[in-house]
């Protein structure tokens, strides 16, 4: 049973077609949001999305390919790591979806992305771990689902790698057994530590 008839008057029946159902006589098995025609077509109660044009999901409403980084200076946590690679970073923004291609470009190379799929309300996220670069620098990022377009190039959007901290010397002076005294370190790189 799809649905329930009432009749308006003798001449004329109507029907009320339960969830999913529809037609004039409710046995029309329908799709949610009729799938966002044109973005997709129902099928035996089935969204077929359009795919070739980047649209998925539960009813074709979401689009495959629109990523937007986050432009306040969370994109990247954290935003910068050491020159030899390895550092696991955490990209924030919107549009990620599940892809076995998906990509964080350091500079000129890729490495691959993994999507996380936290607790709503908080929106799905990616992380991916820093290739390894010849020195410090400071270099572009971008992210793509397919491993072809990537994001906008965005100067809020960078990624900073860093050089092992090093400590040279360490001065402490003589102090009473109930510290209190300051010690002096000099090195380079500790604004990176931890």
């Amino acid at each position: 049973e799809e649905g329930y008839e009432y009749v308006v008057n003798t001449t004329i029946a109507t029907c009320d077609c339960f969830f999913g159902w529809g037609g004039v006589d409710c046995s029309e098995v329908v799709c949610p949001l009729n799938c966002s025609f044109p973005q997709g077509n129902c099928l035996n109660g089935t969204c077929v999305c359009d795919g070739a044009n980047g649209y998925f999901g539960q009813n074709c409403s979401e689009k495959f390919g629109i990523i937007g980084l986050r432009t306040d200076g969370s994109a990247l946590q954290p935003s910068f790591g050491i020159f030899t690679g390895g550092s696991q970073i955490t990209v924030k923004g919107t549009g990620f979806v599940n892809s076995d291609t998906m990509r964080c470009k350091f500079g000129g190379s890729s490495t691959l992305a993994t999507l996380v799929q936290p607790t709503p309300p908080e929106l799905p996220y990616a992380t991916c771990k820093t290739p390894a670069v010849s020195g410090p620098q400071s270099v572009d990022f971008q992210f793509s689902l397919d491993n072809i377009g990537y994001t906008e190039v965005d100067a809020r959007v960078r990624f900073t790698y860093h050089g092992s901290g090093v400590l040279q010397s360490i001065k402490w002076p003589t102090s009473p057994a109930a510290g209190g005294a300051s010690i002096t370190m000099t090195g380079f790189n500790f604004q990176f530590a931890t």
